[in-house]
């Protein structure tokens, strides 16, 4: 039994290449460690291996400083799973294992530690086929960060992730809210079948669990496999998993994304600039896009401010007997005061200095005796500044 693998290279699987067919099996364990192994130009920096009506089972192994370079996947690990086989990595731990960047071949270099491609389809997805549990992963990285520890390479990218959450077919030490946490985005990452063409386009790769981001339906207005769900505007339909808000509730029933990606937009690999107007204020929302409702989360005013309107015509106004509220609105249809609460006015204080109902005061801050022809004549009043 060999029990260290260290310093191996090979133009793929530096430390074990192997093609097991017709019910073979291979098993890693007892503490194995693999350290400093690297493919040259293949996949499988530690193992490769090609499983087809098969099994692979790592336990209790390590993986340190192991890396495939580019065109290279899996810097510790890449396995091709075909259909009927078995993949089993339990209490195995990845440190420090990358891809590494080639400047004469820039194709692929996904998975840092770990590299998955599998034909089997998400539906048939579960924890006799695919387990990945208890694994902890340190330093690992890829290029471009398409899945520094874990890439999948699937029919169905979206349907796959879905899978082993549902199935909890993945657990990793040390994280919270694997699946639904915006901070492991690049961490686990996947691409469907359809979308690899030569391995440079680097937008066809997208989280592998990106239920946490709003994904938006597209091309029509109740896409296939979006029945029922929660309608933003006559045009648009929007599809949430129950980690997120829809129509604020945390919890939606039947509000599921279609299963074929191809329906959904995709998630930008870039922070979005919001576009503003010319004095700065954004603009919400966007031209040509989704009604999504904005959330702001922890807002701090350092210090309150007070603001100030004025008015060129405010015969109708009777501060002395009624009390007169401001309420806001985006869209001329809802409209919020105190709080943000939907018609909830904010009370205007109004303060009348002494004979301001008596004269009209011009642009220069003079004024002038009110005539009989003053008082019926609404544009002769002056420009009455309030407070609030």
């Amino acid at each position: 039994m060999i029990k260290e693998v260290d310093y191996c290279k090979a133009q793929t699987g530096g430390g074990i290449y192997s093609n097991v067919n017709g019910g073979g099996q291979i098993n890693v364990k007892n503490q194995s460690t693999f350290t400093e192994c690297q493919s040259i130009s293949g996949n499988g920096g530690g193992i490769y291996s090609n499983i087809v009506y098969s099994s692979l089972y790592i336990q209790d192994a390590s993986f340190e400083r192991c890396s495939s370079i580019q065109p290279g996947n899996g810097g510790g690990i890449a396995l091709i799973q075909g259909i009927s086989s078995i993949i089993s990595i339990t209490n195995s731990s990845f440190i420090n294992c990358e891809t590494i960047s080639n400047s004469s071949d820039q194709r692929f270099g996904w998975g840092g530690a770990i590299f998955i491609q599998t034909q089997i389809e998400a539906d048939n997805l579960n924890e006799t086929n695919l387990l990945l549990r208890d694994l902890s992963f340190t330093g690992s990285s890829a290029v471009n960060s398409i899945g520094n520890n874990i890439h999948i390479q699937s029919i169905d990218t979206y349907a796959t992730g879905e899978a082993i959450e549902y199935g909890n077919l993945l657990s990793v030490n040390g994280t919270v809210d694997l699946y639904y946490n915006s901070s492991y985005l690049y961490d686990y990452m996947g691409i469907d079948e359809s979308k690899v063409e030569d391995g440079t386009t680097i937008d066809n790769n997208i989280p592998l669990f990106s239920f946490h981001a709003l994904k938006t339906c597209i091309s029509y207005n109740i896409p296939k496999g979006c029945t029922p769900l929660c309608t933003i505007d006559s045009n648009s339909t929007i599809e949430l998993q129950d980690s997120c808000f829809c129509n604020q509730d945390s919890h939606p029933t039947n509000c599921r994304c279609p299963v074929d990606s191809s329906q959904l937009e995709g998630i930008p690999t870039e922070v979005q600039v919001l576009p503003r107007d010319e004095d700065g204020y954004i603009i919400w929302p966007p031209e040509n896009a989704t009604k999504l409702p904005l959330f702001i989360d922890n807002v701090y005013i350092e210090s309150k401010q007070k603001a100030s309107f004025q008015m060129n015509d405010a015969t109708w106004l009777d501060s002395r007997k009624k009390w007169y509220g401001m309420l806001i609105s985006a869209d001329n249809e809802t409209f919020v005061g105190k709080d943000g609460n939907e018609d909830e006015a904010i009370r205007i204080d109004v303060f009348v200095e002494e004979g301001e109902q008596f004269v009209n005061f011009n642009k220069n801050q003079t004024s002038e005796p009110l005539d009989d022809s003053d008082e019926t004549d609404p544009g002769k009043s002056g420009r009455f500044q309030f407070p609030i």
